[in-house]
């Protein structure tokens, strides 16, 4: 299973009997439930930011994440 697959179940509401399926569905929930909330699907090499920001958080001392 790889991320894409996660995604797709999310969009298309289908979620599997698995344990990763109660997962997802719960968090399908949760973006049925809040209109800002949205996912979707990106390539690991278009994702860069992202990774980088994960790495730095881990190392980071001040975890706090300010929206200013």
């Amino acid at each position: 299973m790889d991320s894409s697959t996660i995604v797709s179940a999310l969009s298309k509401c289908r979620y599997n009997r698995s344990y990763w399926g109660r997962i997802a569905r719960r968090c399908g929930g949760i973006i049925d439930r809040d209109s800002r909330v949205s996912i979707g699907w990106v390539r690991r090499t278009g994702n860069r930011a992202a990774h980088t920001l994960a790495n730095w958080a881990i190392v980071e001392p001040n975890k706090t994440w300010t929206d200013e």
